[in-house]
Parts: structure tokens; sequence; C-alpha cells
């Protein structure tokens, strides 16, 4: 069986290995017992009963799934959107540290694409297929939409971060982790304004979820609005319930104190981090 990588193989090599171990399709045959099927892997194991010839354990699902992504990309199936976001996740962790704006800009515009397949006929989001999407693929799918908006901001793509933001937040069940980093990012761009605006919005939604209220004081503090940060961060030192979000809250209190010059309170709330910090080991 062939060593070299699949995507290298024209359609008629694929068709002809396939052929050789007894499996005899066409690619008109191929995409009718795909669609029957229903996934790639569903079809690998059905050509599995065919088999004549021992294959190589990995050949036929990695036919199944190169020929359905060359002539069936417009078919919508869960597997084949989990191993899209996949690859699009990995394209991005193999070497983070060299992405600069046109590879970051081409991840964007697959998760662009991404986000197009979950929406349903009347263009609202298919919830249930993102949720079936988190458990079927290997990466973490929302912890990198999390993060990945930041590192576009970075680099100038601001308004791609915020369109990520934006769509998942609509998708997610949790849309106030996506809500909150959007009114972040926005600040951090200098875009008061819809800043504002976006801090508004989720403190009027979320008004008891901590991280919302702890964020929209670093989105404030980017701002350089240094007495609304302060009551948000106290407003969430008062909230945190646990002893990880009130670390966190301190540790933000210390560095404005500190910045602010004020410290003897920057020094009162180290003394506290430290015990808190310390029963906790």
């Amino acid at each position: 069986m062939p060593t070299r990588d699949i995507r290298e193989m024209t359609d008629i090599e694929i068709i002809n290995e396939l052929s050789s171990v007894g499996i005899e399709t066409t690619i008109d045959e191929f995409k009718e017992e795909a669609i029957s099927a229903g996934s790639p892997t569903e079809l690998a194991n059905m050509w599995k009963t065919y088999l004549k010839k021992r294959a190589r354990e990995d050949f036929l699902y990695e036919a199944a799934f190169e020929l359905w992504s060359r002539h069936l990309s417009d078919v919508k199936c869960p597997e084949m959107l989990a191993v899209f976001i996949d690859e699009t996740i990995n394209m991005y962790l193999e070497k983070p540290e060299e992405h600069d704006h046109a590879s970051l800009q081409n991840i964007y515009d697959r998760i662009k694409e991404f986000y197009n397949n979950l929406l349903s006929e009347d263009q609202t989001p298919d919830f249930e297929l993102f949720n079936w999407l988190t458990l079927l693929a290997y990466n973490d799918i929302e912890g990198f939409l999390l993060s990945f908006p930041f590192e576009l901001a970075r680099h100038g793509l601001a308004d791609e971060a915020v369109n990520i933001d934006r769509w998942f937040a609509d998708i997610s069940s949790q849309p106030q982790n996506f809500l909150r980093d959007m009114g972040c990012i926005l600040a951090e761009a200098g875009r008061r304004q819809e800043a504002f605006l976006q801090i508004e919005e989720n403190l009027e939604r979320f008004p008891n979820d901590v991280w919302v209220i702890i964020n929209a004081g670093d989105a404030m503090d980017s701002l350089e609005e240094k007495e609304r940060a302060e009551k948000l961060y106290l407003k969430a030192y008062g909230m945190a319930g646990s002893r990880y979000d009130k670390a966190d809250v301190i540790q933000r209190l210390i560095e404005f104190y500190r910045e602010a010059g004020i410290m003897e309170k920057a020094e009162a709330y180290e003394s506290e981090y430290k015990a808190l910090t310390e029963s906790s080991k």
C-alpha cells in the first residue's frame, strides 16, 4: 500500500489503490456511497467488509476522508467539520511564534468558513451541531476560539477578533466568555465608544458573573478610566466566591494601586494575597 501522503495522490491513484484491495468504486459511486453512509468513518467501515486483500490499516479511512474533502465539501458532515477545525487549530498551534499578519488572516478565514457551516438554512446557529463538534474534535475548540482573538488583535486584526467573539457568543453555551473578551479587545484597540457599549451590555446581561466584572475592570483600566476600573475591581473583590477568583482580583488590585502610587493599599492587598495563596498549599 502507498506510504506517501494521500493528499499528494490523484483521484485515479486513490481509486486504483482501493481497487487493488477489492474496493471497486468510481468517483460518482463514491459520492453516492459516502452520502448514504453519512460520514467518512462509516464509509471506511463499510469498505472493510469488501476487502479481498489486506490493506494498510489507515488507508481506507484516509481515502474516505480525502475523497470526501475533494468531492463532497458542500455536504455538511459533522465528522468533516471536526477534522477541518482540528486542522485549523493545529495550523496555529504548530509554531504560534512564527505567525504573521498573513498566516493569522488565513486561520481567521478558515474560522469564518467553520462558523458559516454551523448555520442552519435560516442562518441561525445550529447549537446542537456545535456542541457535537466540541465532542468530536481532538482539540478544545471553545478554548481556542477564546484565546485566538487576542492574537489577532495583537497583529492589527481587531475587526477579525471582534467578529469571532461576536459569532461564537451567539452559539456558545457561555456567551459571556466571548463578550467580556470583546470588551477588552475593543478597549485595547482604542475603540472607546464601542468598548463602553460592550462593557455596559456585559454588565447588564451578566451582573452576577465575577469574571465579567473583572474583565470590565481590565477594559476600563486600558481606557484610562481609573476610577471606574477601581470600582469594578473592588466589586469583583466583594463578589469572588472561590479562592482562585479572589486571588486573581487581588493581583489586579495590587498592580492597580502600585501603578497609582498608593503603596499602603497595595501592600495591604499583598499581605492578603500572601496569606490566601499560602493557605491553599
